[in-house]
């Protein structure tokens, strides 16, 4: 995805024209002359707007308050704080679905970051976080990457740690975030095997 990120980037400052195009691997070997018209009246719509009503709507929290946060501040969870989930897999769904999301949203990736630790052994409070995570992304459904036309190419990157902030393990989480001009094109939040001295 970076470097789909950085061709979009590249794209959008030298003002060169896009297709996209979906090719299944069955045609990968033949000698491939598809071409394919929108039908007319057809109206394109934003399918990241209906991805985020369908996420929210699985989680049933369509009438819940929307945040301005993703995550609360200062709240630290813990891999065996408070109770037991019933249904397990809802929230393997729910944390698999909000992944899939950060493609475009990286405002919500170190949150993320945190709740999928606990995919294995999930908890009440665990799916709280998730809840306020899809409560924050349904209030802010119209936001993603911009990508400026007037940038320049320059390449900056920014970095940063927490040191030992893992209730549980005293690992610490680190993250970056790399810019071409102005534009967003690649992000990550790590939490590291070792534990700093």
């Amino acid at each position: 995805m970076t470097i789909i990120r950085t061709f979009i980037a590249l794209a959008s400052i030298r003002e060169w024209p896009i297709w996209q195009m979906d090719v299944k691997n069955a045609f990968l070997n033949c000698e491939l002359q598809v071409y394919m018209y929108q039908p007319p009246g057809f109206v394109s719509e934003d399918t990241s707007f209906k991805y985020t009503l369908d996420l929210v709507s699985n989680a049933h929290l369509n009438e819940a308050n929307v945040v301005d946060t993703p995550m609360e501040v200062n709240v630290k969870l813990y891999a065996q704080a408070g109770d037991p989930l019933l249904k397990p897999p809802m929230y393997r769904k729910l944390v698999g679905s909000l992944i899939y999301f950060i493609v475009t949203r990286p405002d919500i990736a170190y949150d993320v970051h945190v709740v999928s630790q606990f995919v294995s052994n999930p908890r009440r409070l665990h799916l709280s976080a998730v809840n306020r995570i899809l409560r924050y992304v349904r209030g802010t459904s119209i936001r993603g990457l911009f990508f400026d036309s007037t940038s320049s190419l320059d390449l900056s990157a920014y970095a940063d740690a927490d040191w030992a902030s893992d209730p549980d393990t005293c690992r610490f989480t680190t993250g970056y975030c790399v810019f071409l001009g102005s534009s967003l094109i690649s992000w990550k939040s790590k939490k590291h095997d070792i534990v700093s001295k």
